[in-house]
């Protein structure tokens, strides 16, 4: 007998799949990612400098805090006295300053975005211990970061920082690229080098607080934000999600360029010298540390570091405009060769209505239309199965104790009416990676960030305040089940009634853009879903009318 009420079965199987991959990825990401706590108490350890790098293969190694660099507190305690004279540059875009304290970046504001609150989003502020700040660790003195150095400006964009300390001579010009949001770090040490073995120049970030950032997928959904480490390295790329509890540790020789950062705003650091550093994520004190290890290969002679600091937005034009490997820090997943024709779609729409949340509708309309003949097919191969149920269910009644002849006559069955069994599981399966390529397009895409779009939704990156999408998606999706034709029995039916209320729960924690895309696909799929149901189903086949 026909069930009106439900999806076809072999519709539950994709959902069950899909839900199954789903949610036992969440699993791993929660176990690898564990929702963050009170940072533990750091203790000081000690590894080997690291040994010349050129011609050495790429590897991953595990990291542990250096005696010689460690004690960040007795760092700042030393330059704590040390009257601050900062130097500051202005524009449009972003305020940077530059600290006498250690030669740093002390504070860096983008002035073109806000956070949550309406304040311009601060990357890095004067009570930390700051950017491109330059130290080195061998048989000298360790604290030779904590030095005072002076500052003379050099042009309106850039400035040189000097310092000395027994026999050891400091030089660094900063110049600013504002239209990049870069600064180029060129820095020479010499004097006394002898006992250096290596130079570290390192960006740092306050952990993750508590309920700020999680593998979950809920959680890193709802709003709340991420801490990410980046490595390219070799010919590989490594990327690292980071909480309090389960601080990364890692380093990786020959990186060409790293990153921190969060899901929409990133410090990167590009090496542009000769000598080819070890990239290293570090966790000391409350801090999150990325570090460019650079080997002192002739200790004899002067050191040069050249090094490239971009601190703003992953906006894609802008990262690949700095270097056209930089994109890659936007996280578009294993199907980004999708992601990317999809996004840029979405931005063509945007220039036509200005608005993203209409640009997202009309993405998704077009991606329907596209997969259109994906979805025809199946619902053809439901139908045409759904056709032939009476004749399968007498089969399986005459050998019901023989499941080899069973299956035999089954398939001349689905043979002689031309009905293939993974047909209604095949076509919704190869649409699978678009939706998901979308998703990701929609969930880190810097273009919905405190994007409106009516009314209410005025941040299609945070999730519906009201919950008034999720509720119309769940509505839309009952309409939609009420509409499929299926073959399922009543039980069956039953407990398929409760997939729309599962999916508006978790759509209510999901950025507004990712609920209104796949409501409007659902709209869409009903309009498609009514065009098809009308369509005549034709008489049954020959071969079936023979058998029954």
């Amino acid at each position: 007998m026909e069930s009106k009420s439900g999806f076809d079965s072999r519709t539950i199987l994709v959902i069950i799949v899909c839900m199954g991959i789903w949610l036992g990825w969440q699993q791993y990401l929660e176990k690898k990612y564990p929702e963050p706590v009170a940072p533990p108490v750091e203790k000081s350890t000690t590894v080997t400098d690291a040994a010349p790098l050129t011609g050495k293969p790429t590897k991953e190694r595990s990291f542990t805090q250096p005696a010689a660099h460690a004690a960040i507190s007795e760092e700042s305690e030393n330059l704590s006295n040390i009257p601050e004279t900062p130097w500051t540059y202005e524009d449009s875009n972003w305020k940077v300053t530059i600290s006498n304290k250690g030669g740093r970046v002390s504070e860096i504001s983008l002035k073109k975005y806000t956070d949550r609150d309406g304040k311009p989003i601060v990357l890095v502020s004067s009570k930390e211990p700051g950017y491109l700040l330059t130290s080195v660790r061998g048989s000298i003195d360790p604290k030779l970061s904590a030095l005072n150095y002076t500052i003379k400006e050099l042009a309106k964009d850039t400035v040189q920082l000097r310092a000395t300390r027994d026999g050891v001579n400091i030089t660094k010009t900063l110049k600013i690229v504002p239209e990049d949001y870069i600064i180029k770090d060129q820095t020479t040490i010499d004097g006394k080098t002898s006992g250096i073995q290596n130079v570290v120049v390192q960006v740092s970030q306050p952990e993750p607080k508590e309920g700020q950032s999680s593998g979950s997928f809920l959680n890193r959904g709802a709003g709340g934000d991420i801490q990410e480490y980046f490595f390219n390295h070799g010919t590989k790329t490594n990327r690292h999600l980071t909480t309090a509890k389960d601080p990364i540790g890692k380093t990786y020789d020959q990186t060409h360029f790293a990153s921190l950062g969060s899901r929409y705003f990133t410090t990167l650091l590009f090496n542009r010298g000769n000598v080819v550093p070890t990239g290293e994520a570090a966790h000391r004190e409350s801090y999150s540390f990325l570090e460019m290890n650079y080997p002192v290969l002739d200790q004899n002679s002067p050191i040069s570091l050249n090094v490239e600091l971009y601190a703003g937005p992953k906006v894609l034009n802008q990262l690949k405009r700095v270097d056209e490997q930089a994109a890659q820090v936007v996280d578009f997943g294993f199907f980004s060769w999708i992601a990317l024709p999809l996004l840029e779609v979405m931005k063509y729409f945007y220039k036509i209505f200005n608005n993203y949340g209409v640009a997202i509708i009309a993405l998704t309309i077009l991606v329907r239309a596209i997969t259109f003949p994906f979805t025809y097919m199946s619902f053809k191969s439901m139908r045409a199965m759904q056709k032939i149920q009476p004749e399968l269910k007498r089969l399986k009644e005459i050998y019901k104790d023989n499941t080899q002849q069973l299956n035999q006559e089954t398939m001349k069955l689905m043979r002689d009416n031309k009905v293939n069994p993974a047909g209604g599981c095949l076509p919704l399966l190869l649409q699978l990676p678009v939706f998901w390529a979308l998703y990701q397009v929609l969930q880190n895409s810097i273009e919905l960030y405190h994007s409106p779009f009516i009314l209410w939704i005025q941040d299609l990156s945070m999730k519906d305040p009201y919950y008034i999408l999720p509720v119309l998606m769940g509505l839309s999706m009952l309409i939609q089940q009420k509409i499929t034709p299926n073959t399922m029995d009543p039980a069956q039916a039953k407990v398929m009634m409760f997939m729309p209320l599962f999916f508006a729960f978790l759509m209510m924690s999901l950025p507004a853009g990712l609920t209104l895309y796949i409501f409007v696909s659902t709209i869409f799929g009903v309009i498609q879903q009514v065009y098809m149901v009308r369509e005549p189903a034709g008489g049954a086949s020959p071969a079936l009318v023979r058998r029954t």
